[in-house]
């Protein structure tokens, strides 16, 4: 038994995602104005490589878009998790 397809607009909703990941570190300050010129690029061409796959609907298109995609995000920042203390650790300065 073989599973659904992706919808056509599965990579669609990934870009979205991204974007947003990517809005949100310039809103916190992860990424400064020294980091927002590749930003800009790389979400740019995830955009359009996004929009294409979605028109095409090729697996050459569909391949480009995933790698645009994986390249935006593996320039987001990583946040560091969260340590949780117990607040008998925790001390007042």
């Amino acid at each position: 038994m073989t599973g659904l397809p992706p919808s056509p607009n599965s990579r669609l909703y990934a870009y979205l995602i991204a974007h947003g990941m990517a809005r949100g570190a310039v809103m916190t300050g992860q990424i400064g104005p020294e980091g927002l010129t590749r930003l800009v690029t790389l979400d740019k061409a995830a955009q359009q490589a996004t929009l294409n796959a979605l028109k095409l609907q090729s697996s050459s298109a569909n391949r480009q878009a995933d790698q645009a995609l994986s390249s935006l995000i593996a320039d987001l920042p990583q946040k560091t998790p969260l340590r949780m203390t117990h607040p008998s650790e925790q001390t007042q300065k």
